[in-house]
């Protein structure tokens, strides 16, 4: 097990979305395109994009280990799922739990700018060791380094920039933040990253005919990962919870500081 996160292993609520490929009648890992958290009764979230990616396959799954040997990973096919395009969010559900699916509260606040956060997920996770695939989660650590909206980026909802590149494979991870008494508590999903480039250098070079020009032009780039609020969900109404996304996670008991 990986005891990472507190009281529940990470292998317990971090999850890849894994696509899987029809070859003679037998399905075949093909990629994994996101990551996972549940979020009770079945249903997962992650990154809407992540979703949308992934039904090139045959059939999408849940993967997860082997609580008997974490070396064995298994999945369960997606049933239903929940896209919301203006948030780069979605929502995914399988017929079948298992144990091994746990969950943490998310809460509804804008994060000071620095706060320490960490997530986990499946960049870059798929690897081949004799002539087989092991899927390798990652963990990541950082923290806030600007909230709002950023329309400069065509995000026109609550989101924050933070210190870590995210890579592919990661989207839909969970933005996580530990409080004073070791609880985690869920603040946003990573939803990709950006690359912010600024000029620090130009030279042009105009030859004497005057008709060609040469421009050597120097930039600085920055990147930066990129999650959306988690309040942002709070505000839409979903047809797979039959309810709004606020209320079902008020009766599951999965939203910080709101009693039932």
């Amino acid at each position: 097990m990986y005891p990472l996160i507190g009281p529940i292993d990470s292998n317990e609520f971090i999850f890849p979305l894994i696509g899987l490929k029809s070859i003679n009648d037998a399905l075949k890992l093909k990629n994994i395109y996101g990551t996972l958290s549940y979020v009770k009764n079945g249903f997962f979230v992650t990154a809407g994009h992540s979703i949308t990616n992934s039904l090139e396959c045959d059939k999408i799954a849940v993967g997860f280990q082997n609580p008997d040997n974490i070396k064995e990973w298994k999945y369960e096919i997606i049933d239903d799922h929940e896209l919301f395009d203006e948030i780069d969010i979605g929502i995914v559900h399988v017929g079948k739990i298992y144990k091994i699916f746990k969950s943490f509260k998310i809460r509804s606040i804008i994060l000071p700018l620095l706060s320490d956060i960490y997530t986990l997920g499946f960049p870059h996770a798929i690897e081949i060791y004799d002539q087989k695939h092991v899927i390798k989660r990652r963990a990541l650590k950082g923290y806030i380094v600007n909230a709002g909206i950023f329309r400069q980026l065509n995000i026109n909802f609550q989101s924050y920039e933070i210190s870590f590149f995210c890579p592919k494979g990661i989207s839909g991870a969970p933005i996580l933040s530990r409080l004073n008494n070791g609880n985690i508590l869920i603040n946003g999903y990573i939803i990709g990253s950006s690359n912010i480039e600024t000029p620090v250098f130009e030279e042009k070079e105009v030859l004497n005919e005057g008709n060609e020009k040469t421009v050597h032009l120097k930039t600085e780039t920055t990147k930066f990962g990129i999650a959306i609020n988690a309040m942002e969900l709070l505000k839409i109404n979903s047809y797979i919870f039959q309810k709004s996304i606020r209320d079902y996670l008020i009766e599951n008991e999965l939203l910080e500081g709101v009693d039932n």
